[in-house]
Order: structure tokens, then C-alpha cells, then sequence
């Protein structure tokens, strides 16, 4: 008798348990993902953007100056390597009347590998979101820098941020060079006066993998939230960031070769 009253008290908090968890918002938040994820015509995907030969018209505002770069290797190690640095100004066509657009290029070449990087970058422009919630405000600083990565076959540049549960990468248009001077002449001459952004463009998706609005920064249903930190190990790209919407840390590993995802993680409370 007294074993039947255990079984049927322990029912009796098991079922209090669940009505209690099918009853939360997290609950709610995470049925309405799995149908979306179900109902979505996109997949956790890697999407590229080959180049189109589409050009725009540069001009060289300042000279090639001596800067650094910190370069992630794709043995897990951090080097800075030597850089230089120039200013040009760029118009969509020759013929364009505005003041065009200002563009500061970045050109390295790793001694170790000679694979080599040359295309415009950001500036480490800020802005600043503010998220609210039941706890308060959250201000949220989001720095327009870049990422430096090496992989098996070259070097790309990354956002500092996740856009939408995607991470955005571009490759180098010219891919090897021996020296950085002998990269910026060839970048120079290759592009015939005519400047080409960069080689090709990717977004590695993974929204899919997180519960809804996992990467909401609460600025009009934005869903931009900076990367903290990232690492390389193992063959893979772990990017670290933080969930405001769910108050955990979180990560993302994309494979170093295909930059298609592989595993993601929401911490514990």
C-alpha cells in the first residue's frame, strides 16, 4: 500500500511538473521554432556569392601605410602579422557625378603560407541597441570590425557580429602572393583602374539550430548580436556570443573547410 501512495505521488508531481512547463512562455517560444524550423524553406545552409565581374571605379586617396593584423590560423594559433593600409574612393560608374564611396583596404600575406588577403574593411564604427526586458535595459554595443581567418586554402575576413543566425565572410579576390607589395600591384593592375569589392561573398546559416528570436537585440525585432570571441580547434570555427533574449551563453561551430555548420550550444542557466 505504502509503495502504491509513493508511485502515485511521484504521477502526481510529474504530471504538476509538466503542466507547469507546457504552460511557460519558453515552452510556447520553442513549440513556435520547431514549426518554423519545420515550415521553413531554408535549411542550415552555407549560400555563396560568386563574383559577377560587376566593377566600380576607384581612386587612390592616400598611400599604402605600414598597419598590423591579428591573423587566427587554422592550427589554432594567433599571429599579427605585418599589413599595410590605404584609403581609396570608389563610384559605381565612371561617369557618376557624387562624392562615391570611401573605402579602407586592408593587404597581408602570412609568411608562413604566403596565402595573402587584400579588400576593403570595416572601421570599428559603433552602434548601440538597447534591449528591455523584465530585468531592465541592456545596452548592447555592436563594433563594425573584421575577423581574420586562415584556413586550408586560404585566408578569409568575418563579421564581428551574427546577422539573422548567419555568420558573413568574404575570400580574398587574389588568394597567394610572395610579398604584400607585390599583392597590391598585382590587386592594382588585375583590376585595370576598376575596384573589385572582394572575391567571392558566404553567409554560413544557422538559425534553425537556436529557439526563436535566440539572437534578438530588442532594436525593432533585430536580431544582430556581436560575436565575443571566437577559436579554432580541431578543424572547426567556434564563434562565442551571448543570448540577451535568453540570458545564456551560446556557441556555434562551423567547419573550417566548408564553414557549414556542425554543432551548436545554449548554456545552461
Amino acid at each position: 500500500m505504502k509503495v502504491r501512495l509513493v508511485i502515485y505521488s511521484m504521477l502526481a508531481v510529474m504530471a504538476i511538473l509538466w503542466i507547469m512547463v507546457i504552460k511557460s512562455d519558453r515552452f510556447a517560444d520553442w513549440l513556435d521554432w520547431k514549426r518554423e524550423r519545420a515550415n521553413s524553406p531554408f535549411k542550415t545552409a552555407v549560400i555563396r556569392s560568386g563574383v559577377d565581374g560587376k566593377t566600380w571605379e576607384k581612386r587612390q586617396e592616400t598611400q599604402w601605410s605600414d598597419t598590423k593584423v591579428v591573423l587566427y590560423r587554422s592550427a589554432g594559433n594567433i599571429v599579427e602579422v605585418s599589413a599595410k593600409k590605404a584609403i581609396y574612393r570608389a563610384w559605381s560608374s565612371p561617369r557618376a557625378t557624387n562624392r562615391g564611396v570611401v573605402m579602407h583596404m586592408i593587404a597581408f600575406v602570412d609568411p608562413a603560407t604566403e596565402y595573402a588577403w587584400i579588400g576593403a574593411v570595416s572601421t570599428g564604427e559603433r552602434d548601440t541597441n538597447e534591449y528591455d526586458d523584465d530585468s531592465g535595459t541592456q545596452i548592447i554595443y555592436l563594433a563594425n570590425t573584421n575577423f581574420f581567418i586562415e584556413t586550408d586554402s586560404g585566408i578569409i575576413e568575418g563579421d564581428t557580429e551574427i546577422n539573422d543566425g548567419c555568420f558573413t565572410w568574404s575570400e580574398s579576390p587574389i588568394k597567394k602572393a610572395m610579398t604584400v607589395d607585390g599583392l597590391i600591384r598585382e590587386w592594382d593592375h588585375s583590376t585595370n583602374g576598376s575596384f573589385q569589392f572582394w572575391g567571392e561573398l558566404g553567409t554560413s546559416r544557422f538559425i534553425e539550430e537556436f529557439p526563436k528570436d535566440c539572437f534578438s537585440s530588442g532594436n525593432f525585432g533585430s536580431q544582430s548580436i556581436p560575436i565575443q570571441r571566437i577559436e579554432i580547434a580541431h578543424g572547426k570555427l567556434r564563434l562565442f556570443f551571448y543570448s540577451f533574449k535568453y540570458k545564456k551563453d551560446g556557441s556555434v561551430w562551423l567547419d573550417l573547410k566548408t564553414l557549414r555548420f556542425r554543432r551548436s550550444i545554449l548554456a545552461k542557466s
